[in-house]
């Protein structure tokens, strides 16, 4: 986990519903100045478990603690909650559904107003202070939940699908956001099926399946640890329609993708071994250039959910 304090704790936390397991031993911990992505299938148990941690259901059993206090200890002022389902009220302006919302959070009425002005402006909802949240966009609304979340400077976020109905400028802006939230020290507990800015966020990733969790390893912080063997993919570029074999490199599997391209794996390869292919690759004639890559979250996440399925089919 992320360097520090521990702050957050979920350990072997359990919630059903009509005898239906939802979550099971469900664990992990989150820290301050660090992002903690709880990734995984629909229906995993995700918004369950993000509700039992803001306090709305209760868990059947298992510890969910603050700085080694239970949960419900802390201040809901202290908490800023992003639903997946979005819960606005319609018949209101932007400017005063945010006052609203910062009275509700106990704020001094000096710090509204400079709470308000200053989260309109850094999510670009300014120019609709006066505009009903009904005649919004989804993506503008979504803003306007995420701004309600910020007013108060949370020391703990949970946001349930952040990015959605943002388009890729927004969902920039809401990326860099939650960085600096994290840098301020905040502990920031995301879930999100964009799994690419999820990679670009997240200092640890969870995976939920089934309502059981486990630590996606090589991604967040613990990818800078120093790498164990993983498959190696080169992609190809070649000059005509021929295919060399390379018949000297390491062992690896070839196919042309379905843009002609030439795409070589190389199973648990060290960095050794792939120079040495790399170099045979890049001195045959037929090679225009190449391209490294390194198998990301979305492989991990299909590969783990795959092995967990397979498991659950074959007894496992």
């Amino acid at each position: 986990m992320h360097e520090g304090l521990c702050l957050l704790k979920l350990e072997l936390v359990r919630k059903s519903f009509r005898g239906a397991v939802v979550v099971e031993d469900a664990s992990f911990a989150a820290s301050p100045g660090g992002i903690l992505a709880l990734i995984g299938p629909n229906g995993a148990g995700k918004s369950t478990t993000f509700r039992m941690i803001c306090g709305l259901i209760h868990p059947d059993s298992g510890a969910l603690t603050w700085s080694g206090n239970p949960i419900s200890l802390l201040s809901k002022e202290r908490l800023g909650f992003l639903p997946e389902e979005r819960g606005l009220y319609q018949d209101i302006t932007v400017e005063r559904l945010l006052i609203y919302w910062a009275r509700l959070r106990s704020m001094r009425s000096d710090a509204i107003r400079h709470a308000v002005e200053l989260w309109m402006d850094r999510l670009e909802i300014a120019p609709y202070r006066d505009v009903l949240v009904s005649t919004l966009s989804k993506g503008n609304q979504q803003k306007i939940q995420l701004a309600i979340c910020l007013l108060h400077s949370p020391d703990l976020l949970v946001f349930d699908e952040p990015f959605s109905g943002l388009d890729p400028a927004n969902q920039d802006l809401v990326t860099n956001l939650l960085l600096e939230q994290a840098d301020r020290g905040a502990v920031v507990v995301i879930s999100a099926h964009q799994l690419a800015l999820v990679e670009r966020l997240a200092t640890d990733v969870v995976l939920m399946n089934k309502g059981l969790t486990s630590a996606l390893e090589g991604f967040g912080r613990s990818r800078q640890l120093p790498p164990t063997a993983s498959d190696r993919t080169v992609v190809v570029y070649l000059k005509g329609r021929h295919t060399p074999e390379f018949a000297d490199i390491a062992k690896h599997s070839a196919k042309r993708d379905h843009l002609g391209r030439l795409v070589l794996t190389f199973p648990a390869s060290g960095l050794k071994e792939l120079a040495s292919a790399l170099t045979i690759i890049c001195s045959c004639d037929e090679v225009l250039d190449i391209e490294l890559d390194r198998p990301g979250l979305h492989q991990a996440y299909l590969k783990s959910v795959s092995n967990y399925q397979s498991g659950i089919n074959h007894g496992s």
